[in-house]
């Protein structure tokens, strides 16, 4: 495989890892696809590098040579940690559950997962904003499609970008949930938290109601309906725990209409916790690939 290059660049403050092969300039067209890290992680953490290095490695294979008539486009992977996480760190336990430790307790964890989730959503449509301009600042390349993959915290906040940000044309959630209300009403109780105010503001609630991934027709084979036309992949775990597949995320996924210039594929790996496995990254390597050959 050609070399993998990275290079920080700080755009508004933010540390942003951008990942590339080492590939002939003469493709023009480049994909840039986010790679979002999960709850206590970041950015550096050994699971993103991993999923970077599998996702390439495929890529690598799979891409035909620059001499074509039509060759696909360049794919860059881009990293950044999010907000209250790795280098943006400022309170730790609000990175915690309610009883998740006992020396970091947090009775705002309903509050706080979703201002990460939302937060990192608005990250990505303000990178997606900026970053051509930091890449290609003469217009060296064209940015032609932009995607994600989401891991645990972080595919939930890809369900929120892919609902918010029509450019977003790739989703991959791993382990994760559109239903934010009904996996926390579910961890509350295992971990003996009411699920009434102040653990769980109304405020909060009448906001998820009205703007969340359930709030949007995402069912429906028409405009309104922010999922159409995209490229979705959900992979799950079977015997997750922390994230039950058939109880919270199945009802959602099974209704997603993505209509017919779109694509969705579900996955569920049997016998499988709260993880990450090979499996899962192959699939995912697989399915930008298959995106990017729709180009």
């Amino acid at each position: 495989m050609a070399a993998i290059q990275n290079v920080t660049i700080p755009i508004a403050g933010l540390a942003v890892d951008v990942y590339s092969l080492n590939t002939d300039a003469a493709v023009q067209d480049v994909a840039i696809v986010f790679l979002l890290h999960g709850r206590t992680g970041s950015a550096k953490s050994e699971y993103v590098k991993i999923m970077i290095n599998s996702v390439f490695q495929h890529y690598d294979k799979q891409r035909p040579s620059t001499s074509e008539s039509n060759p696909k486009p360049d794919l860059v992977i881009v990293a950044f940690d999010h907000r209250n996480h790795g280098s943006r760190l400022v309170h730790e336990p609000a990175n915690h559950a309610w009883v998740e430790r006992e020396d970091m307790l947090n009775p705002r964890h309903m509050i706080d997962q979703y201002a990460l989730q939302a937060g990192a959503a608005k990250d990505i449509s303000f990178l997606i904003d900026f970053l051509p301009s930091y890449l290609y600042p003469n217009e060296e390349r064209n940015v032609v499609d932009w995607g994600l993959i989401g891991l645990s915290l972080g595919g939930d906040a890809s369900w929120i970008a892919l609902k918010d940000d029509p450019r977003i044309t790739l989703g991959i959630p791993v382990i994760a949930c559109p239903d934010y209300i009904g996996v926390m009403e579910f961890r509350a109780k295992q971990s003996d938290v009411s699920t009434s105010p102040p653990s769980f503001p109304d405020s909060l609630r009448r906001y998820i109601q009205q703007y969340d991934v359930l709030a949007t027709p995402y069912n429906q084979n028409s405009p309104s309906n922010p999922f159409l036309g995209k490229f979705i992949l959900v992979l799950a775990s079977g015997a997750d725990t922390l994230v039950p597949f058939d109880q919270f995320c199945k009802p959602f996924v099974d209704g997603l209409e993505v209509g017919v210039g779109g694509a969705k594929r579900v996955v569920v790996q049997a016998g499988v916790g709260h993880e990450i496995t090979d499996e899962m990254r192959e699939e995912v390597a697989k399915f930008v690939w298959f995106w990017l050959t729709k180009h």
